[in-house]
């Protein structure tokens, strides 16, 4: 909403666009959330050590790459589209 009130105070045309990729089917892991910093970013030790603890949850990366990777095509789709 910040960018919004600047884009509006400095009359600039301006559109937010969010994707969703935990649905219903899918939740985002609860060891990726604990894995994160206040930035957003990895912490790649927290990471190699939840992967060690439990082997299994590379299958839970993967799955969420696959969304990831599938919101972000998307998300490129609909700017291309806004661009013209």
């Amino acid at each position: 909403s910040h960018i919004q009130e600047v884009a509006i105070r400095n009359r600039v045309d301006f559109c937010a666009i969010r994707v969703i990729f935990d649905d219903l089917n899918f939740s985002i892991p609860k060891f990726i959330t604990d894995i994160i910093d206040e930035n957003g970013e990895i912490i790649q030790r927290k990471l190699l050590i939840a992967l060690l603890k439990k082997p299994t949850r590379i299958i839970y990366l993967t799955r969420l790459m696959k969304y990831y990777l599938k919101s972000k095509k998307k998300l490129k789709e609909i700017g291309f589209k806004l661009s013209k």
